[in-house]
């Protein structure tokens, strides 16, 4: 079955950028730019009206103390991931998944973000993934089996394992665990 019957994928990867110092906010969003949608925004308020289902990634600076505006996204909702720009003498801020050091270097940056635009990806990915399992097993199960149906339901499910298992190999033991087990980022993995 081609994969081009179905979309797997799940997010607008739109990275919002909530900096009210103007020169931050403008280089932050050039780098940014170069490879995801950005939008950006100078308060909490305006942050807030910008948050919808497309944003994935928000970034802000974490001298600002917006992300302690901005709620954390609920189970049934929309996942994004928060990341907070920090001073050297700033040890990071509690509510964002990650912080990256002033002055900021471009590659790290985009790293930083690409690697949260994948942790989002998979949570959305794996629920999705879940809820299509469910339907497969009452459709192979149930009495009026409908072999196309059951057989599609496969395929979908293919696919899916497919893109989890790519999106699982860029994440990290720390970040699989997070997102797998649906738990805030500060939760570490077990020892092994």
């Amino acid at each position: 079955m081609s994969n081009a019957a179905f979309d797997i994928s799940v997010t607008d990867n739109v990275v919002l950028v909530c900096i009210d110092d103007d020169g931050c906010r403008q280089r932050v969003t050039a780098v940014l730019r170069e490879e995801w949608p950005v939008r950006t925004a100078i308060d909490a308020e305006a942050a807030l009206d910008s948050l919808d289902e497309a944003v994935s990634v928000v970034v802000v600076d974490a001298r600002d103390g917006i992300e302690q505006s901005i709620p954390r996204p609920q189970r049934d909702e929309r996942p994004f991931e928060l990341a907070a720009l920090v001073d050297e003498s700033v040890d990071g801020t509690d509510r964002a998944v990650e912080c990256v050091t002033k002055p900021i270097s471009p590659e790290t940056l985009r790293a930083t973000v690409e690697r949260l635009q994948r942790r989002v990806e998979y949570d959305q990915l794996l629920g999705r993934y879940y809820a299509v399992a469910s339907e497969y097993a009452a459709a192979a199960s149930g009495h009026q089996r409908e072999p196309e149906a059951v057989s599609e339901l496969k395929g979908r499910l293919s696919a899916m394992r497919t893109r989890l298992d790519e999106l699982a190999d860029g994440l990290d033991d720390h970040d699989a665990f997070s997102v797998a087990l649906g738990a805030p980022d500060e939760t570490e993995p077990p020892d092994e």
